[in-house]
């Protein structure tokens, strides 16, 4: 409430509260089964049943056929599932013995039931529609159709018997129900099975003894339970033709039908079939066998398609049961004798027994599908070998017999590798043989004449080199160039380094050299070699030295085992950030020269927390800190050094005391970059950190927040940012604000004060503040507006849920719509991308929400699903297309104008559908050229994955199989014949099987046909002729013939993986175009690494190349790109920057670099040239790499080697950033740099090149003097602090804001000994933090002033500040916590209350929602906060309840009606102005209370029909439960016992006598 002051105003102590009093009864029916004419439950019916008088309410059986268990007051009735209506729905009632049983009913009786029934009275009291329904005399499986079967059973008659029974399906496991007739001993067992193939139960029985009213009648020796068949059934049942299952277990016999997942075999060779299910993908076989088999299910069987089977294995006729064991090959099978016409038709399948069923066996008798049939070169036979994984892992199952052991042993001429059995001698192959090369045994196989399966031989060669870094000679691996470094002899396999710069650790055998990433191609890429010491260290090759580095090499053959292209490769001098731009900055690096230092170097970006790349220059010892900033207010990285010792092989300039390591600008570098100017930003510009309005809603002429517009409002004369905290609460019911674009505009955070005005538009209130006629800030004003909204019509609202009536309005998330060929309208929601519907539906409805209609764009939205009138509440149920939809008749004048939408119900939910009845709205109607009719088809998506929902029907499989003119690929059902497609059909394109669908002459809903093609190139780097992916260019590289499809490389130089079928080559981001763009191509070494392709080089590299043909399948724009030599970012303008770098050059210094925008995180890329690992400060001579410093003003800790300087947070600029340095003494602290000086601080800094390519402003930044809070005001309080002074002190210092915790930030300045607290508050009730201290001892430069026994450390005010600040004049906080003194100010969440009858005011906050309150208490209170107040509106109020004036610290303790409350003398001035609050206290503060002293919120006034008095009844919950808080002295029981005439129940205090009740 807002606060006011009420002088001496007096309320009254209490009021009697007016409360509307609601007329009720006691419910004599409060529980199930009860008597109509006093009402039923709300999930009761009031039932009659047919044959018998009366009625009785009665509830439905649950799904368990379970009932409620309460039942009327002497009722000992048991409640039974015992009826069913002629719709099947099963109801419960109390089954009786004799009208003993029923309390104040009768016992009915009926088919021999009794049953509960009362009197039907001629009016009842709530009136109740009466339901007609029967006894169930059926309520189990496997009863007499004739009383209806249960809804999971169909009513079969078995042929050859006569009569019926009710019969459910078996389950997935075989299993059936339970439950059987009352009298019936049979047993449920799975014994049918229709000739479609579905399993039903029956009840075996072995006499008619075992099946009660029914008979046991034998089939096939099996005896059924079976019922007389009626002429006319109690409930009309479809019966179902069902056959006994002879055969309900796999491996049975054909002739009476094999399971759904067998076929029906026949081995050529043998007489007979057998039923057969498919091996799983482990090799194993379902283990049920028909009864009184003892053969073994096994994986034995192959098609000639290499289909496997399983089957029966024996040794002889006793392990087949029914059937004969038959010998193939040494191996029985079991078969039945073939009859000549099958109980079920089935397609008889020929297979072959598999005489090789694991890895590595003979191609004679078949490979596996994962295999290829090889022979080596040199050695006589063959064998079956599959891949090796990626991890050079082979299948580890072998032929029988068989020891040698499998090893990823063979490679193919294009690098593929495969497994092989590893042999000794003859004796480790099985049936094969041992034989060897190179001194490798391999077990192979004799080579037949004819194959069983025919199978293409592949030539291998055995790998001697399978791991990385081996000889060329034998061939790389597929990942690895063979290189030669310039100045070394021989070569060696070397992979490139990963965007970690880590390689592959595996070496080959004997090898103990280290893998690094230590070579650099002419274009910038880097390759991993072996670094050794010696010969030693790289086993059969040899260590060669070059720059004093070692590096594992081969004698270069003559000729090469393996073709591959030498590439040639230096040791790369500058791998890490912050290196020598004349070597190459990395791709994340700007080379970059600081105004007024020589010499340059490579810097990255700072990142998002003003981090920096740690990585530096070998010998460096500089650290990385964010410590540049451009004049658009990029921020980049140098190394912060103290000496030119700390900078390797740069050296150590300095500049504003901040040393930064450069390094010489060469003549010409190696390679050329575009400089880019950068400079410090210093703290010199009054404008951001003078700010003084720095929270949202201030005054446009002092700045806005950087998300603020200044804005007029129409009507209004004057200027504001936006509606203040007050208005804005106002604006949030009654007002919308048009929102303009952001403005970046400088914030930092102040207390809101109150110098506008409130001028009033609409009614509402609006601070505002006059429009200066010079803005300190420019800001663009921006015309604003509100938007009414309609009053009082969400309040009114008559239908707050969904699907409600148009009329009164719909949710925001609705359309009204109207359904074509229906009258009325609804209100409708769009259904959710699972398909789902909101579930709140208006009261009284019925009715399902589902997703059930479409309009003519594919949007999907909901209804109310119903049977009749009756579901629809206030609606009426109208049909369309059999679907019941919830309407309401359409009123001429609307309520809330809404826009009527036409829809349709949806008849084709899924993808892949039937474009005549709509395809979804990701979906386009397609016809592929060549084939008749079409389908609706959704695109793939970016992984080339489709939509899994099909038709229902359908078994074809979704797949990108498509694409257009245009490159888009779609998506279709991938079929193998019309059975797979459902309603459709099956239709073959170039050998694929597509599902369509006819194509009708006038569509339910219009779609655009799309002629698409199937896809024949659909992988990245292809020919453009067939056309290139929607993400690739057709390129063509100067110099070269031909052409490719190439897309663009990722933010990280990653290129797409999948390449044409064929093609070994590698995918790299090896182009960039003259825009700087980068591509991607598939770098190869030979013609055979491109597929159909051919391999072209330039400048060393290989690249894929296609013939260009005349003319394109695609029509495509080529692209002209080269290959990129210079691909990381802060590199050297001269060579060119990246696309997202400028070329920067900083104030004062010589040099430039290119730099890109630090990201929304302040994060920056982190690829810089190979060997860099660079700020400007005003008045130093040089640049450095500056980090940013993080949020606790720490720095990072690495630094270039041979660096001895600090990282510190020392830098600040002109918009408050800090930034770290490298905090120096001398010269020699700095590496390659030097120590330079300002304000006494020493610097590490680097000598700036001469010359920029590309001109560009740096950034200027300054030594911060104060990085800590609770510093001195004059040299800049930080971005979340204010510069105070205390009323009644001298000087000032920075105070930060309390925060929500009371908590205050704890890093002070150097050689501050004293202790953050919470100590302040302003006028307006904020909490600021200040030092507490002793003596001046404890405030380092400042002095400890104290005030009201506080000290606070302060610091002198200046005459003149080093930056402006606004100066808030606050108080030292005497009462911080809860129930203070309100003459000291209240919390903001507490009123200063007086209550009636005392003398004196204290703070109070509300009780919560449960009635508990704040605990923390003045200092020195032991009084206990409790929820005793209650003001005359009902709101509740906390205060310290006390027995004596002990208990209230400084205050005293005063009683009202025995309660003592701490009060505090009221002064006749108070320090913070309050409203006072008049409250009473709370003498009814429960449920069950006295109305004449105000009901709980929750709470009616209730007078009960026949008694006199009233008293406080809350209702009762969905449960039946009651709140438990009763008046205090109250022992009588809540209970739920009253109900109002509409149904309503209320809770009231259950009692004995008068003593139960209280006083």
């Amino acid at each position: 409430m807002p606060f006011r002051r009420l002088g001496n105003v007096k309320l009254i102590l209490l009021l009697a509260c007016s409360f509307g009093v609601v007329q009720s009864q006691v419910a004599t029916n409060p529980t199930h089964y009860g008597n109509p004419s006093t009402g039923c439950e709300s999930d009761e019916q009031a039932v009659r049943v047919q044959g018998l008088p009366g009625d009785f309410c009665s509830p439905k059986c649950d799904s368990t056929g379970s009932c409620p268990s309460d039942v009327p007051k002497g009722d000992t009735a048991t409640p039974e599932c015992a009826l069913r209506t002629t719709t099947g729905d099963k109801y419960c009632a109390l089954i009786c013995q004799s009208d003993s049983d029923c309390g104040t009913g009768s016992c009915h009786k009926i088919m021999g039931v009794g049953l509960c029934t009362y009197d039907a009275s001629e009016k009842l009291a709530v009136e109740t529609t009466m339901t007609q329904v029967a006894v169930a005399t059926n309520p189990t499986h496997y009863g007499n159709p004739s009383t209806g079967c249960e809804s999971d059973e169909q009513a079969v008659k078995v042929q050859g018997l006569s009569g019926d029974f009710c019969s459910p399906k078996c389950d997935s496991t075989g299993s059936c129900q339970g439950a059987v007739q009352r009298g019936d001993t049979a047993t449920p067992e799975c014994a049918l099975r229709t000739t479609t193939g579905d399993k039903y139960c029956a009840l075996i029985c072995q006499s008619d003894s075992d099946c009660g009213t029914g008979s046991c009648q034998k089939i096939m020796g099996v005896g059924l339970c079976t019922y007389d068949a009626s002429e006319k059934l109690a409930v009309e049942t479809t019966m179902t033709q069902v056959a006994v299952a002879t055969n309900p277990t796999h491996y049975g016999n054909p002739s009476t039908g094999c399971e759904s997942d067998e076929q029906a075999v026949r081995v050529q060779g043998l007489s007979g079939d057998f039923c057969s299910p498919k091996c799983d993908s482990t090799g194993s076989c379902p283990s049920d066998v028909p009864k009184g088999d003892t053969a073994t299910p096994e994986c034995a069987l192959r098609t000639t398609t290499g289909d496997k089977y399983c089957a029966l294995i024996c040794q002889s006729d006793s392990d087949c049961g029914t059937g004969s064991c038959q010998k193939i090959m040494g191996v029985g099978l079991c078969t039945y004798d073939a009859s000549e016409k099958l109980a079920v038709e089935t397609t008889m399948t020929q297979v072959a027994v598999a005489t090789n069923p694991t890895h590595y066996g003979n191609p004679s008798t078949g490979c596996e599908s994962d295999e290829q049939a090889v022979k080596v070169q040199g050695l006589s036979g063959d064998f079956c070998s599959p891949k090796c994984d990626s991890t050079g892992s082979c299948p580890s199952d072998v032929p029988k017999g068989d020891t040698a052991t499998p090893e990823c042993a063979l490679r193919t001429t294009t690098g593929d590798k495969y497994c092989a059995l590893i042999c000794q001698s003859d004796s480790d192959c099985g049936t094969g043989s041992c034989q060897k090369i190179m001194g490798v045994g391999l077990c192979t196989n004799d080579a037949s004449e004819k194959l069983a399966v025919e199978t293409t031989m592949t030539q291998v060669a055995v790998a001697t080199n399978p791991t990385h870094y081996g000889n060329p000679s034998t061939g790389c691996e597929s990942d690895e160039q063979a290189v030669k470094v310039q100045g070394l002899s021989g070569d060696f396999c070397s992979p490139k380094c990963d965007s970690t710069g880590s390689c592959p650790s595996d070496v080959p055998k004997g090898d103990t050299a280290t893998p690094e990433c230590a070579l650099r191609t002419t274009t910038g890429d880097k390759y991993c070699a072996l670094i050794c010491q010696s010969d030693s260290d790289c086993g059969t090759g040899s260590c060669q030295k070059i720059m004093g580095v070692g590096l594992c090499t081969y004698d270069a053959s003559e000729k090469l085992a393996v073709e591959t292209t030498m590439t040639q490769v230096a040791v790369a001098t500058n791998p890490t950030h912050y290196g020598n731009p004349s070597t190459g900055c990395e791709s994340d690096e700007q080379a970059v020269k600081v105004q007024g230092l020589s010499g340059d170097f490579c810097s990255p970006k700072c990142d998002s927390t003003g981090s920096c790349p740690s990585d530096v220059p070998k010998g460096d010892t500089a650290t990385p800190e964010c410590a540049l900033r451009t004049t658009t207010g990029d921020k980049y990285c140098a190394l912060i050094c103290q000496s030119d010792s700390d900078c390797g092989t740069g050296s150590c300039q300095k500049i504003m005391g901040v040393g930064l390591c450069t390094y010489d600008a060469s003549e010409k570098l190696a390679v050329e970059t575009t400089m880019t100017q950068a400079a410090f930003i210093h703290l010199t510009k009054l404008q951001v950190a003078v700010a003084t309005n720095p929270t949202h809603y201030g005054n446009p002429s002092t700045g806005c927040e950087s998300d603020e517009q200044a804005v007029k409002v129409q009507g209004c004369p004057v200027t504001s940012a936006v509606p203040s905290a007050t208005a804005l609460a106002a604006a949030q019911v009654t007002c919308q604000r048009v929102t303009p674009p952001l403005l970046s505009v400088p914030s930092a955070p102040l207390p809101v004060t109150r110098t506008g005005s409130c001028q009033k538009i609409m009614g509402v209130g609006l601070c505002t503040y006059d429009a200066s006629e010079k803005l300190a800030v420019e800001t663009t004003m921006t015309q604003a507006a509100f938007i009414h909204l309609t009053k009082l019509q969400v309040a009114v609202a008559t239908n707050p849920t969904h699907y409600g009536n148009p009329s009164t309005g719909c949710e925001s998330d609705e359309q009204a719509v109207k359904v074509q060929g229906l009258s009325g309208d609804f209100c409708s929601p769009k259904c959710d991308s699972t398909g789902s519907c909101p579930s709140d539906v208006p009261k009284g409805d019925t009715a399902t929400p589902e997703c059930a209609l479409r309009t003519t764009t594919g949007d999907k939205y909901c209804a109310l699903i119903c049977q009749s009138d009756s579901d629809c509440g206030t609606g009426s149920c109208q049909k369309i297309m059999g679907v019941g939809l919830c309407t309401y008749d359409a009123s001429e004048k609307l309520a809330v104008e809404t826009t009527m939408t036409q829809v349709a119900v949806a008849t084709n939910p899924t993808h892949y559908g039937n474009p005549s009845t709509g395809c979804e709205s990701d979906e386009q109607a397609v016809k592929v050229q060549g084939l008749s009719g079409d389908f609706c088809s959704p695109k793939c998506d970016s992984t080339g994955s489709c939509p899994s929902d099909v038709p229902k029907g359908d078994t074809a499989t979704p797949e990108c199989a498509l694409r257009t003119t245009t490159g888009d690929k779609y998506c279709a059902l991938i079929c193998q014949s019309d059975s797979d497609c459902g309603t459709g059909s099956c239709q073959k394109i170039m050998g694929v099987g597509l599902c369509t669908y006819d194509a009708t002459a006038t569509e339910a809903v219009e779609t655009m046909t799309t002629q698409v093609a199937v896809a024949t190139n659909p992988t990245h780097y292809g020919n453009p002729s067939t056309g290139c992916e929607s993400d690739e260019q057709a390129v063509k590289v100067q110099g070269l013939s031909g052409d490719f499809c190439s897309p663009k490389c990722d933010s990280t130089g990653s290129c797409p993986s999948d390449v044409p079928k064929g093609d070994t080559a590698t995918p790299e981001c090896a182009l960039r175009t003259t825009t700087g763009d980068k591509y991607c191509a598939l770098i190869c070494q030979s013609d055979s690494d491109c597929g159909t392709g051919s391999c072209q080089k330039i400048m060393g590299v290989g690249l894929c190349t296609y013939d260009a043909s005349e003319k394109l399948a695609v029509e495509t724009t080529m692209t002209q790109v080269a290959v990129a030599t210079n691909p990381t970012h802060y590199g050297n303008p001269s060579t060119g920057c990246e696309s997202d770098e400028q070329a920067v050059r900083v104030q004062g210094l010589s040099g430039d670099f290119c730099s890109p925008k630090c990201d929304s995180t302040g994060s920056c890329p982190s690829d810089v040239p190979k060997g860099d690992t660079a700020v400007k400060v005003q008045g130093l001579s040089g640049d450095f790499c500056s980090p940013k410093c993080d949020s606790t003003g720490s720095c990072p800790s690495d630094v270039p080697k041979g660096d001895t300087a600090t990282p510190e947070c020392a830098l600040r600029t002109t918009t408050g950033d800090k930034y770290c340095a490298l905090i120096c003494q001398s010269d020699s602290d700095c590496g390659t740099g030097s120590c330079q000086k300002i304000m006494g601080v020493g610097l590490c800094t680097y000598d700036a090149s001469e010359k920029l390519a590309v001109e560009t402003t740096m950034t200027q930044v300054a030594v911060a003097t104060n990085p800590t809070h609770y510093g001195n005001p004059s040299t800049g309080c930080e971005s979340d602090e204010q510069a105070v002074k205390v009323q009644g002190l001298s000087g000032d210092f920075c105070s930060p804001k309390c925060d929500s915790t009371g908590s205050c930030p704890s890093d002070v300045p150097k050689g501050d000994t004293a202790t953050p607290e919470c100590a302040l508050r302003t006028t307006t009730g904020d909490k600021y933090c200040a030092l507490i201290c002793q003596s001046d001892s404890d405030c380092g430069t400042g002095s400890c002033q104290k005030i009201m026994g506080v000290g606070l450390c302060t610091y002198d005010a200046t005459a003149t500040e080093a930056v402006e600040t606004m100066t808030t004049q606050v108080a030292v906080a005497t009462n911080p916590t809860h129930y203070g003194n309100p003459s000291t100010g209240c919390e903001s969440d507490e009123q200063a209350v007086k209550v009636q009858g005392l003398s004196g005011d204290f703070c109070s906050p509300k009780c919560d929602s449960t009635g508990s309150c704040p605990s923390d208490v003045p200092k020195g209170d032991t009084a206990t906060p409790e929820c005793a107040l209650r003001t005359t509106t009902g709101d509740k109020y906390c205060a310290l309840i006390c027995q004596s004036d002990s208990d209230c610290g400084t205050g005293s303790c005063q009683k009202i009606m025995g309660v003592g409350l701490c009060t505090y003398d009221a002064t006749a001035t108070e320090a913070v102005e309050t409203m006072t609050t008049q409250v009473a206290v709370a003498t009814n503060p429960t449920h069950y209370g006295n109305p004449s002293t105000g009901c709980e919120s929750d709470e009616q006034a209730v007078k009960v029909q026949g008694l006199s008095g009233d008293f406080c009844s809350p209702k009762c919950n969905s449960s039946g439960t009651c709140p438990s808080d009763v008046p205090k002295g109250d022992t009588a029981t809540p209970e739920c016992a009253l109900r109002t005439t509409t149904g309503d129940k209320y809770c009231a205090l259950i009692c004995q006598s008068d003593s139960d009740c209280g006083p």
